[in-house]
């Protein structure tokens, strides 16, 4: 039986991530794409959004917005996952390289450091400024289907029991 890594090993410390960020560009990698976001309930448009991401470039960083940003952002009832515990899952999906905790609203301490190539942002926010873009040498928008997926959606269906939502019937191509 072949022993698999332990997705666990992907959650870095800034100073762990800077060192493997050095050893990649030292082995001629490109360090292309970095996304961030609260992941607090994490579906299948996440999955969506991080595997075309990962195509794009040759090691994919998830940057976690910690519980503060969270609360402070999006409300004291939020998040509903602690940030560990989503940077656990994920760290767990097969296409993303790298996690990071931040606990800086635009992360812009990890973005300084990275210095990515790409930064990955879902097609709804082609329209918005987005803080730390400057400090990456490409904004890639990609494109899903989040009038399907959204997390707060999901909680407000799982409080009413109300599931009328449109269904698919094929999978994501």
């Amino acid at each position: 039986m072949t022993k698999r890594k332990n997705f666990l090993d992907k959650i870095k410390t800034l100073d762990e991530l800077d060192a493997l960020i050095k050893a990649l560009r030292s082995a001629g990698k490109i360090v292309a794409g970095v996304t961030s976001g609260a992941y607090d309930i994490v579906h299948s448009g996440h999955s969506l959004f991080l595997q075309k991401a990962a195509d794009e470039c040759d090691f994919l960083i998830v940057i976690i917005a910690s519980d503060r940003t969270v609360t402070e952002d999006k409300g004291p009832r939020k998040p509903y996952v602690t940030e560990v515990r989503r940077a656990e899952v994920v760290a767990s999906i097969e296409s993303v390289d790298a996690v990071i905790i931040s606990d800086e609203k635009y992360h812009e301490t990890i973005l300084q450091l990275l210095k990515a190539d790409k930064m990955f942002k879902g097609g709804e926010y082609r329209e918005q400024t987005i803080y730390g873009s400057e400090l990456v040498g490409e904004m890639v928008f990609i494109e899903g289907r989040e009038e399907e997926f959204h997390s707060s959606d999901i909680a407000h269906r799982i409080r009413t029991g109300d599931w009328r939502v449109p269904r698919l019937d094929q999978p994501a191509r």
